[in-house]
């Protein structure tokens, strides 16, 4: 690599520091203090226990669900999958 090709002075930030502080910070996203969340791997993920949706869907995987294991956060998404 050349002195021409050296980005000097460019720190290229890793990925999983996204993943930990959440996507908010990259975006116009606010911490909606509604929706409390502890997903940081969801790409909607605020601050430390927030969501920066205005609202999420809730459902489920089960015809007849019986334990909170069968609920879900529908409106998650991956970090880096939006």
């Amino acid at each position: 690599m050349s002195d021409g090709d050296n980005n000097s002075g460019i720190q290229k930030i890793p990925e999983f520091f996204f993943i930990m502080k959440g996507r908010c910070e990259m975006s116009d996203m606010k911490p909606n203090r509604a929706i409390q969340c502890t997903v940081s791997e969801c790409a909607n993920h605020c601050e430390s226990d927030y969501c920066g949706l205005n609202t999420v869907k809730i459902g489920t995987h089960e015809k007849d669900p019986t334990v909170c294991q069968c609920v879900d956060c529908e409106s998650f998404v991956r970090c880096g999958c939006k």
